[in-house]
């Protein structure tokens, strides 16, 4: 009767022991939320970018399609310099005329550029919860528009055959034989009256990159993009004065690296 009692009790036991493993192993948990935060449907991103021979700033209208696919419109300034422009200064100075500016020999002129596109961006990864980088792609495509305005330096001539030599400033197009004098030239002039004498040059521009997205869900824009640009403008050019070594060009090639910031909505 003992052993009957001890063999019932002992099997309680054992029955209320699994009992209660099973109610700890099947208590429900608490449900975890994925954090997706807000869903924005527009994106205005600034940008400063820098590139192989030059640098531009802009700014980018977003559409978000869906969280992998925006669609943007794309503006920007900037410039592009020629590749074989070398910056130095004869570091002379003059009670006239004051100090030497540095200037590039041999760069006719300077070349601003405006373009506009359309493009689209591509996350191939998704980011952590809250933590981590979406990597992705993009490509734009659009007009550019690119002014040319004359460099104008500053020589120092003997107009009347004193000795005195007086400052003159001349651009290659008004006298190429003295633009072109080394010996002669002080520097670079710093006036703007040149931007009068401006022409401008329609092409079309692209570019393709690498995107990385820090807080893809997040309102604030924080991004980093490399990639290869080009502008086309269809005519040579003229960045400097072509010689046998050095010569224009119509197509501009450039590696890229811009920052994004920015807000969502």
């Amino acid at each position: 009767m003992k052993l009957a009692l001890k063999v019932y009790l002992i099997s309680v036991f054992v029955v209320f022991s699994f009992w209660a493993s099973a109610q700890k192993t099947i208590q429900p948990k608490g449900l975890e939320y994925e954090y997706k935060g807000i869903v924005y449907n527009t994106e205005r991103a600034y940008e400063v970018t820098l590139h192989t021979n030059g640098f531009a700033a802009g700014v980018n209208f977003g559409k978000l399609r869906t969280y992998y696919n925006t669609f943007y419109y794309h503006l920007s300034a900037g410039y592009i310099t020629h590749p074989f422009e070398f910056r130095q200064n004869k570091n002379q100075s003059l009670d006239e005329i004051g100090t030497s500016k540095s200037f590039k020999f041999g760069k006719q002129n300077y070349l601003y550029l405006i373009r506009g596109g359309i493009g689209n961006k591509y996350y191939k990864s998704e980011k952590a919860k809250r933590k981590g980088v979406a990597v992705g792609w993009n490509y734009e495509v659009g007009p550019v528009i690119g002014i040319l305005r004359p460099v104008q330096n500053i020589y120092l001539v003997d107009l009347n055959q004193t000795g005195v030599k007086v400052p003159v400033e001349v651009t290659y197009e008004e006298d190429p034989e003295l633009f072109l004098d080394y010996a002669r030239l002080f520097g670079r002039s710093t006036k703007l009256e040149t931007l009068a004498q401006a022409k401008f040059r329609p092409g079309i521009q692209a570019k393709a990159g690498v995107h990385f997205a820090l807080g893809a869900y997040d309102q604030f824009v924080r991004a980093v993009e490399v990639g290869l640009m080009v502008d086309y403008f269809g005519v040579d050019m003229p960045l400097i004065v072509e010689n046998e070594q050095h010569s224009n060009t119509p197509i501009f090639i450039n590696i890229y690296a811009s920052v994004q910031f920015g807000t969502r909505e």
